[in-house]
């Protein structure tokens, strides 16, 4: 066999090599992609879940704070009923 022969097996071999390595690699480097595009929607999904959870929360508390001032202004006004109505109330 000539020597020009071999060389240019051995180069078309090297070649085949090279590009299916580099076909190897591009498609690992894919798959990553897709699964951090993946991961990342699980990120949004779980962000989109604790910001309601957090819009829930926030208004269950002003609603709470609302129905703390009704009964702290019922208690006032029971209060003053009641400071009305007792004779021993220094009256003003």
């Amino acid at each position: 066999m000539p020597d020009w022969l071999i060389v240019v097996l051995v180069v078309a071999a090297v070649l085949i090599i090279g590009a299916l390595a580099f076909g190897a690699m591009r498609k690992n480097r894919e798959k990553q992609v897709v699964q951090r595009r993946e991961e990342a929607e699980e990120h949004r999904q779980g962000a989109v879940g604790a910001a309601r959870e957090a819009g829930e929360a926030d208004l269950a508390a002003r609603r709470a704070a609302e129905e703390a001032e009704r009964a702290r202004e019922q208690s006032q006004e029971l209060e003053r009923k009641a400071a009305e109505t007792d004779p021993d109330t220094p009256k003003r």
